[in-house]
């Protein structure tokens, strides 16, 4: 490697790869929903079915996020999945 190429970034400038959604699971379905609504400036890709829901940038620039409604007993701990 040349000193002129030390320090390039060797990725392409735009990457192909993109994050489509980030899902969480929630109890509180309802409130959770109007949170990130509110928090995100996010809108309803459409409307919430079944404890589903993606809510999405208006301007589609930004990746998604999906909130999945689980009961209390459905709801994994990150204790669970990595405990210390």
């Amino acid at each position: 490697m040349s000193s002129s190429q030390r320090g390039q970034n060797l990725l392409p400038e735009k990457s192909e790869i993109r994050i489509g959604s980030v899902v969480i699971d929630c109890v509180n379905f309802d409130q959770m929903v109007r949170f990130w609504e509110q928090a995100l400036y996010y809108v309803p890709r459409e409307p919430a079915s079944d404890g589903w829901v993606v809510l999405c940038d208006p301007e589609r620039r930004n990746t998604n996020l999906s909130l999945n409604k689980v009961l209390p007993s459905e709801k994994t701990s990150w204790k669970k999945l990595a405990p210390l």
